[in-house]
């Protein structure tokens, strides 16, 4: 399957998106199979603006 490059950038954000939500689930010590499962659903949830100022508020300090 080949993506546009706005459905590129769509499929990009989205996964980052999850990721951040399921890395942030199972360092919370839920199980990795419910983590995933609920990231998907967290992934939709916020808007752009509210993502990104908790990604940076929970980015590690580095």
């Amino acid at each position: 399957m080949l993506l546009t490059e706005e459905g590129e950038r769509a499929a990009s954000a989205t996964l980052e998106r999850h990721r951040f939500f399921e890395r942030l689930l199972v360092e919370s010590g839920v199980d990795a199979r419910t983590a995933s499962a609920e990231a998907c659903r967290m992934e939709h949830c916020l808007s752009e603006d509210s993502f990104r100022k908790l990604s940076e508020r929970l980015a590690p300090e580095g």
